[in-house]
């Protein structure tokens, strides 16, 4: 069956909205809700040659809970229906056995960052395997090189990963 696949901002705030609903729904009296969708790629290497190439695909969901004033938090990586319902219903649950905190709660809306600055913070690295383990070589060998006492190296790795995230309460 396997976890759905998040292919747009818009799926993943549909996610979020929905996910808010239920918990209203369910007897929270203010939640927040987080979806994140992320992928990457790491490749060693140790003695100039290719230890390992991980390929990474993350994906979860988290909420966050108030009945008043006590709060929990619940998470899952299983983007399925079946499984964001049962966990907004075990954070609601949990928060119903939680002790009062007076300063929990989100923040007042004057608080919050309504229309977010474009940062221009993206800048995917289209970067192929080759590309990354040759890096990950020169690198080595520069530690290597630095010191003809050095002889051995626990290697030298390289990662690149892209990902979004979708937070609303």
């Amino acid at each position: 069956m396997g976890t759905p696949t998040i292919s747009s901002a818009e799926e993943m705030k549909a996610l979020v909205s929905h996910a808010l609903e239920t918990a209203l729904k369910l007897g929270a009296s203010s939640a927040a809700a987080e979806v994140s969708d992320e992928k990457g790629r790491c490749v060693t290497v140790r003695n100039f040659d290719t230890e390992s190439i991980e390929y990474t695909r993350d994906r979860s969901f988290s909420i966050c809970v108030y009945i008043g004033k006590s709060r929990a938090s619940a998470s899952s990586g299983d983007l399925s229906p079946k499984s964001i319902e049962n966990t907004i219903r075990a954070a609601v649950d949990m928060a119903r056995y939680t002790a009062e905190d007076k300063d929990a709660g989100l923040p007042p809306a004057d608080r919050l960052c309504l229309k977010p600055r474009n940062l221009n913070l993206c800048h995917p690295w289209d970067i192929s395997v080759e590309e990354m383990t040759d890096i990950a070589v020169r690198a080595e060998r520069a530690g290597r090189d630095y010191s003809p006492q050095i002889v051995n190296s626990d290697g030298a790795g390289i990662n690149s990963s892209v990902g979004s995230f979708v937070l609303g309460n």
